[in-house]
């Protein structure tokens, strides 16, 4: 299924990963500019060539090479933070997109834009999956959305992720934990336990309402040694979407 995209869509996906695109240039744009780039980065040797210059410094040339290059990268990573923050003030920009950019600007949030597909490591994706998850980047809804959930409630991406009913918010959360749990471990910590019950209460008052008070509470993960050496630190693992309308409503969203 083929999703349509209008010019402040197509040029946010020209944006590299790492400010929030998709990393598509946009041939129409930048081809007078790679031009005038490729003009200046070999006018070092195009000038030894019309001089017939014939002692060659590979060495030297290399370096003068590498410094123009510099230089051309600047000015692009200039052109596109300019070009980032005319979006974010266009009319087309709504809360939801600033939101969403600014998600994945975070540093590694854009990590699967432009990882190598790799079975192993698990970022081959097929159309099917990088549709979706191209959509879920941008808080667009994805093709193919179920109308109405189980529970009854109207369907749509944050209602899958906040819904009881369906599991993603227990799926989420317990992927993270997981993850968090295998790096520990791989870090070189024996004694690493996920969901370790805590000691019972015994008439103690904490500040937040939060706060579990329940006879059988539980952390989501307990590692011996983490701050220091044969203590016991616990850990409780919070997953939040950036796309909630909460963080819409005031800009209360930090990364």
């Amino acid at each position: 299924m083929l999703i349509q995209v209008n010019d402040f869509e197509r040029d946010l996906l020209s944006l590299p990963a790492r400010l929030g695109g998709m990393g598509i240039m946009n041939p129409t744009e930048l081809n007078e500019i790679a031009s005038t780039n490729s003009m200046y980065i070999s006018e070092p040797l195009v000038r030894r060539v019309q001089r017939q210059e014939f002692a060659l410094d590979p060495y030297a040339l290399q370096k003068i090479v590498k410094e123009l290059r510099k230089e051309v990268d600047k000015g692009c990573d200039r052109r596109n933070a300019e070009k980032l923050d005319m979006l974010k003030e266009s009319d087309f920009a709504t809360p939801a997109i600033n939101i969403a950019l600014k998600a994945c600007s975070v540093k590694g949030a854009s990590s699967w834009v432009t990882a190598y597909p790799n079975y192993e490591h698990g970022t081959v994706l097929h159309k099917g999956d990088f549709t979706d998850a191209v959509c879920l980047r941008y808080g667009w809804p994805p093709p193919g959305l179920p109308l109405i959930c189980k529970c009854g409630a109207p369907f749509s991406v944050q209602h899958a992720l906040d819904c009881a009913l369906g599991g993603f918010r227990i799926v989420q959360h317990n992927e993270t934990r997981d993850v968090v749990v295998d790096c520990m471990k791989e870090a070189g910590y024996g004694d690493v336990v996920k969901e370790p019950k805590l000691q019972p209460l015994t008439g103690e008052k904490f500040k937040y309402l939060s706060a579990n008070c329940d006879a059988d509470a539980r952390s989501d993960i307990k590692c011996c040694g983490f701050w220091r050496e044969q203590r016991q630190a616990f850990f409780d693992v919070k997953v939040v979407s950036p796309c909630q309308k909460l963080f819409q409503s005031d800009n209360r969203a930090t990364f």
